[in-house]
């Protein structure tokens, strides 16, 4: 065997080698994808988790907003931060969601929640249209925020359309 075919060879050898080791990347690549999408979903179904804990402890006070009756400063604070904290699990999570190439429905999860609570509702507008204007003073009028707000908003309207 000649030198010519010993290093033909070699090199077929070395392009087998590169070519295992692009595939061996590509599939740790898929891997890794499959491992932030499932670790995506852990967080936000402990995120979930956690809301409702809140919702069930406060359970009293949302059943008192949905009758409808005044509610103390404090009790306001608190309803305000079980709605803040649905806000930001849905925004949050659509967010990590288009991250990861995912398909999620922008704002369903607090749609749903205003729609079965029309006291949270009640508040939740209120505090949005305040929070939209701090948003306006301190960043551009068309934020992704405001884009979810307009989402959740679109939500209420079909189902207000569908099931009332």
């Amino acid at each position: 065997m000649d030198y010519a075919k010993l290093n033909d060879r070699l090199q077929i050898l070395g392009m087998i080698g590169i070519i295992a080791s692009l595939a061996f990347v590509g599939l740790q690549l898929v891997q890794s994808q499959k491992i932030a999408n499932s670790e995506r979903v852990t967080g936000t179904l402990n995120s979930r988790i956690t809301i409702n804990e809140s919702v069930i402890q406060n359970a009293p006070l949302l059943a008192k907003a949905n009758r409808g009756e005044e509610l103390s400063d404090e009790e306001h604070i608190v309803l305000k931060r079980i709605i803040d904290s649905f806000w930001s699990d849905s925004f949050f999570g659509q967010y990590a969601t288009d991250l990861v190439g995912g398909v999620g429905g922008s704002g369903v999860p607090l749609a749903l929640f205003l729609y079965d609570n029309p006291g949270a509702r009640k508040e939740w507008t209120t505090a949005k249209t305040l929070r939209n204007r701090k948003w306006e003073i301190l960043f551009r009028p068309d934020t992704p925020m405001h884009r979810f707000d307009d989402a959740v908003d679109g939500h209420l309207a079909k189902l207000d359309e569908q099931l009332d």
